[in-house]
């Protein structure tokens, strides 16, 4: 199937037009501005009320056990990301809308331009999987900023335990020093024993804020030490040279990492070359193989395969034991 530049640019054309109609269309019917954030605020309640509601059910009833929703994984995604410090209202809910929206606007410009029904779901499938990638990304990149701040936490809490061997005081001294995302959650639990909520909740409510194993065992290991009144300074001692051994682990982890990425951009790459090389070995190759939907299959299924693999390029960095 021969698809000209001039008609290919014709149907971009058409699918900006139908965007900017959307986005028009949608913007008359929320004139009110009033109105957008009142939505936005309702959206905003309802995932907060469920975070809460799935965070105190794990705290109380199932101590961690059991299959999470999928709303409840997107929902600690987004918290875990810190997205909502840059916008403030996002929720699983909207995210959902905007990544389904997106994906709907890119099936119908890829079927405008390829006239391929299987391209159009494969491009519909792209932007779900890329947009979820990218949220775990952010989500990771907020994880490494607390693990590489562990050891600036702990030589901060022991500086404040020479000074007094109250686990209350130690956080909050421990908090002037902390960078994000971990001076929030300090300053949180300070407020919250402040407030006179039990030490064992503000703990619970603290260890369950965050992903990284290390830190909730740090945290858990300070809980056992506050009500044994025991010395804070020997305890943190110790996880000091736990944790330098687990850096030591981590920079040998990363290299093997960059040894697994550099491997599957290399088979991208290669598979990129081998529908080249096949291209200019059979004449009209590309036009025979979408002149089927069998040979649409084949292109969708090589490049779903591709999409893949990017996919487990971006989240074969996580690591969390």
């Amino acid at each position: 199937m021969h698809v000209s530049a001039f008609s290919i640019i014709l149907n971009v054309i058409l699918a900006v037009q139908i965007v900017i109609m959307v986005f028009l269309s949608l913007e008359m019917l929320f004139k009110d501005r009033n109105k957008i954030k009142e939505l936005l605020q309702f959206v905003n309640k309802r995932y907060e009320a469920r975070l809460f509601s799935e965070r105190a059910e794990e705290i109380y009833k199932k101590k961690g056990k059991g299959r999470k929703s999928f709303i409840f994984k997107i929902d600690n995604l987004i918290y875990n990301s810190n997205i909502r410090k840059n916008f403030r209202f996002m929720s699983s809910e909207l995210f959902i809308f905007i990544e389904l929206f997106f994906a709907v606007v890119t099936a119908y410009i890829v079927y405008l331009i390829f006239h391929s029904i299987v391209f159009s779901i494969l491009g519909f499938l792209a932007v779900i999987i890329l947009s979820y990638a990218v949220l775990r990304e952010m989500a990771r990149i907020n994880f490494d900023k607390i693990d590489d701040s562990i050891m600036s936490f702990i030589n901060a809490l022991k500086s404040s335990a020479k000074i007094k061997n109250s686990i209350l005081f130690m956080m909050e001294e421990a908090t002037k020093s902390l960078k994000e995302p971990l001076k929030t959650h300090n300053k949180e639990f300070v407020m919250e024993v402040k407030r006179g909520i039990p030490m064992e909740i503000a703990f619970d409510n603290y260890i369950n804020k965050v992903e990284n194993i290390r830190l909730k065992n740090i945290l858990k290991n300070l809980y056992i030490c506050s009500i044994n009144n025991a010395d804070y300074s020997k305890l943190l001692t110790k996880t000091k040279i736990v944790i330098r051994k687990y850096y030591e682990e981590k920079e040998r982890r990363k290299k093997k990492v960059q040894t697994g990425q550099a491997g599957i951009i290399a088979i991208i790459l290669i598979s990129l070359l081998i529908i080249h090389g096949l291209t200019g070995i059979t004449p009209g190759f590309y036009e025979k193989m979408m002149g089927s939907v069998i040979g649409q299959a084949i292109i969708a299924y090589i490049a779903g395969v591709i999409l893949f693999a990017a996919y487990k390029c971006i989240t074969l960095k996580d690591f969390n034991y």
